[in-house]
């Protein structure tokens, strides 16, 4: 289950990543103070880093965030501004947490090939209405649900 998804600002990157106020934090352990939290790190075409990573959770001004374990991450995947992190609860490989890193720079370039694939429109599949990003084969509802995804 997703705990959250998040557009990353240099902030994130530089002093922590402070977790969204939507987050679902009823899937991760109650703590006080902090907590480590062993996590497979995947790139956006599902690909896994070697060996889990752990990360630090503490709080910060009120609010999780994420420090030790997510600072290596951020230089190891080379993060930037604008690029997205999707966190989830799951039990596989020994760890229970999964992180997802997308580049804003492939999210555009998704757009941009899924908007030129047919004119200037995603192409829709017949019959059912739906919307699908080609070379990925994920659906959406509509094209303003594609690029809400895309542009989170």
């Amino acid at each position: 289950m997703q705990i959250f998804r998040k557009k990353l600002t240099p902030v994130d990157i530089e002093r922590g990543l402070v977790l969204p106020p939507d987050s679902n934090l009823e899937l991760l352990p109650p703590f006080q103070g902090t907590m480590e939290l062993p996590t497979i790190i995947e790139s956006a075409s599902g690909t896994p880093l070697a060996e889990p990573v752990t990360i630090h959770c503490s709080t910060r001004s009120g609010r999780p965030a994420f420090t030790t374990g997510w600072y290596e991450i951020a230089r190891y995947v080379g993060l930037t501004g604008g690029d997205i992190v999707s966190f989830y609860q799951e039990f596989s490989e020994g760890a229970q947490y999964r992180m997802r890193v997308r580049s804003a720079v492939d999210v555009e370039e998704r757009i941009d090939i899924a908007e030129s694939s047919n004119g200037d429109e995603l192409v829709e599949q017949e019959g059912d209405g739906m919307i699908v990003e080609p070379h990925d084969g994920m659906e959406f509802e509509s094209e303003g649900v594609a690029k809400m995804f895309y542009d989170e």
